[in-house]
């Protein structure tokens, strides 16, 4: 079973914009009901928390249940299809691929941003401007490869990254 995040600000948040009950709102937070009459009555300094903008619900699920007194709201589940983006410790060997792969990424997808690629590859800031502009101190040495074929990256990791640059080019244009 899941739960909520920040049960006490979620909590005031559902109190101060919706017409839900307290028995809907402790049901769906985890607390006990006088908590809630407890923040309904402005004690504790808590700041709330818009489940909706943290996706625990929808705001279709909040009017079905302002509609019905009796019913509960249901948690969004979620189902963790994350894999692990890189690992943790990248041998010696592989180091030095880092750069090639950079220097990939940055020739066949030029859209992407830099912050995008040091988060997808183990690397600097300074390292990716470098590449990109051609003034790395051993760009001769470079040679553009692909990162999923040197075992930096998964095929769909890199296909999520180039999608969400075309969606943000797309978007921008």
């Amino acid at each position: 079973m899941q739960k909520i995040l920040m049960a006490k600000a979620t909590a005031l948040w559902l109190i101060d914009n919706t017409k839900l009950t307290f028995k809907q709102i402790s049901d769906f937070c985890g607390i006990h009901v006088l908590q809630v009459e407890t923040l309904a009555n402005g004690e504790g300094n808590i700041s709330s928390m818009d489940p909706v903008l943290l996706g625990q619900i929808t705001k279709e699920e909040i009017i079905r249940c302002e509609m019905d007194p009796n019913a509960s709201l249901v948690l969004i589940q979620r189902v963790n299809t994350h894999q692990k983006k890189r690992k943790s410790y990248v041998s010696l060997v592989n180091r030095k691929e880092i750069r090639n792969g950079v220097l990939w990424l940055v020739r066949c997808y030029p859209e992407l941003k830099d912050t995008d690629i040091i988060k997808f590859l183990p690397t600097t800031k300074n390292t990716v401007q470098a590449i990109r502009s051609g003034t790395y101190w051993d760009m001769k040495n470079l040679v553009a490869k692909n990162p999923v074929l040197i075992g930096l990256c998964a095929q769909d990791s890199l296909d999520q990254l180039v999608q969400l640059a075309q969606e943000r080019k797309k978007f921008l244009s």
